[in-house]
């Protein structure tokens, strides 16, 4: 549920597709009822206010750009696949945290999920292959390193997935 004299496009679109429901008016304190999260964004009075209901109501609450009346911060994420990055500053530069997040995305591309995906099939041989912790740290940093990321690059998965479970083969001896 969003509450707010306005929305932006695309808060509009989630209505629009019946996913989010839109209350067009200010905050008022009762709000807050048997909410588990909720999220600030206005002026800094309305912050304090939802701050305090949601102290006495015991709700989570992020007031955008005010970290004082925040009991966590928002992380800018960048995604890929099921790998994902992020990016705070403790809520002193959200612009910050994004622009780093962007550089991140431009470095970390699709084939970081696909090869995360790879090496995840691999876990249980990798596990199976070297009980001891620091011999098995030692395969999946010569995993990691290798150059099966070049073939997922390449569009070449099944190479990366063959020269990956070679490297498991060989153990962690080389």
């Amino acid at each position: 549920m969003v509450i707010a004299d306005s929305v932006t496009p695309p808060l509009h679109a989630l209505a629009s597709e019946g996913r989010v429901e839109i209350i067009r008016r200010a905050y008022r304190r009762g709000d807050l009822k048997g909410a588990f999260l909720a999220i600030a964004a206005g002026d800094r009075g309305t912050h304090s206010a939802v701050w305090d209901e949601a102290t006495d109501e015991r709700v989570l609450v992020n007031a955008v750009d005010d970290a004082p009346h925040c009991h966590f911060i928002a992380p800018a994420i960048h995604r890929q696949g099921e790998l994902a990055i992020a990016v705070s500053t403790a809520g002193k530069s959200p612009a910050l945290a994004v622009r780093l997040r962007n550089r991140i995305a431009k470095l970390v591309g699709p084939e970081y999920g696909v090869l995360l995906e790879i090496l995840g099939e691999l876990r249980p041989a990798v596990t199976a292959r070297e009980p001891d912790p620091a011999r098995r740290a030692a395969l999946w940093y010569r995993l990691v390193d290798s150059d099966a990321l070049d073939h997922v690059r390449r569009g070449d998965a099944a190479g990366a997935r063959e020269r990956l479970a070679s490297l498991v083969r060989a153990g962690a001896d080389r």
